[in-house]
């Protein structure tokens, strides 16, 4: 029995749907997390259910639908399965999950900013960027 079998796994929250609950399982079956990151972890499921319902009403619904006067407007459940898609990345990002090679498969804003910052030095160094 290898490491990851003998640990005990934590347990599905209740309250998560289908795509919550696969998500749930897929990383805890490959990943430990510690007790802030399995809120975390939580939470991201939670919001794929929901974007898992946003998309549900709008399959049922169409994208578009009457407005309040009548004319045709966008879903709003396209819009705000749009906002739960990124949140749901932030909360991917802060899990850090790594990638085959080890690696955070997400990079977090710091590391983006910091990656840019040195991308702009290594031009400047090189006379590639404009100079003010």
């Amino acid at each position: 029995m290898s490491a990851a079998e003998s640990r005990r796994r934590p347990r599905v929250p209740a309250r998560l749907g289908a795509a919550g609950k696969a998500l749930w399982r897929d990383l805890v079956d490959d990943y430990e997390f510690a007790p802030h990151e399995l809120r975390l972890l939580a939470q991201a499921c939670a919001c794929l259910d929901v974007i898992a319902d946003l998309e549900a009403q709008v399959s049922r619904d169409g994208t578009m639908i009457d407005g309040s006067k009548g004319q045709r407007v966008l879903h709003p459940a396209i819009a705000e399965a749009r906002q739960q898609r990124m949140a749901l990345g932030r909360l991917l990002a802060q899990l850090r999950i790594p990638d085959e090679g080890g690696r955070p498969s997400v990079a977090s804003a710091t590391e983006l900013r910091a990656r840019r910052a040195a991308q702009v030095r290594w031009q400047r160094e090189r006379g590639y960027g404009a100079t003010a």
